[in-house]
């Protein structure tokens, strides 16, 4: 389409028409790049789609990333004959995703350095995250590893009664109702002695 002779015109500066070989439009064009495309190509001639991403720099050298996505066509035989291509430059996403894991690389940090039991978990109580910290005093105070995935009231069977037991329970249907919630426990650490902690409970909304 006109979108897409535009767009190899401004990085190769060279004018495109039907017949064409598309690796022969310029000298511009990087070997690796080049190999790159083969392959993609080759594979869907053989009837496969692909969809992939890759990097690219214009004639003044200022770096790109597209989207591509490649379909075969076939004719009545079933014989692929043409490759139909659809992509899109997603160079300002990949920037805001580089941020996106930078900020939340510094969020963790924060995370893991606070003195405090950090931890979150889904709807069956399941753990989905936790700090250092949590991971830590589990490990000190009961004797247990503690791992994404893991049912956090099985976590505790054992550490306290049954009456508490339940009551923890009902804490965390309240934090799933939206509720904020607050709660004092006394667990038994695999040492016999008795450890209280205040705990909040807060939910988060998707």
């Amino acid at each position: 389409n006109d979108f897409y002779k535009e767009k190899i015109d401004k990085r190769f500066k060279t004018d495109i028409s039907i017949g064409d070989i598309i690796f022969e439009i310029s000298s511009h064009v990087e070997l690796h790049e080049s190999d790159l495309w083969k392959s993609k190509y080759e594979k869907v001639f053989s009837g496969e789609k692909e969809r992939f991403e890759f990097k690219f720099r214009s004639r003044l050298g200022q770096q790109y990333a597209a989207e591509v996505f490649l379909n075969p066509i076939f004719n009545e035989e079933g014989v692929v004959t043409e490759v139909a291509g659809i992509s899109q430059e997603i160079t300002y996403k990949k920037v805001a995703e580089k941020k996106l894991k930078s900020q939340a690389a510094k969020i963790q940090a924060i995370f893991d350095s606070s003195v405090t039991l950090i931890w979150s978990i889904d709807a069956d109580y399941h753990i989905v995250s936790f700090n250092k910290v949590f991971a830590d005093q589990h490990k000190k105070l009961l004797r247990k590893e503690v791992s994404i995935g893991t049912n956090f009231l099985d976590l505790l069977k054992g550490h306290m009664n049954s009456e508490l037991h339940g009551i923890l329970t009902g804490i965390f249907k309240g934090a799933f109702q939206g509720q904020q919630q607050q709660f004092e426990g006394k667990l038994k650490s695999s040492s016999g002695a008795d450890v209280w902690l205040e705990t909040f409970f807060n939910p988060i909304f998707g």
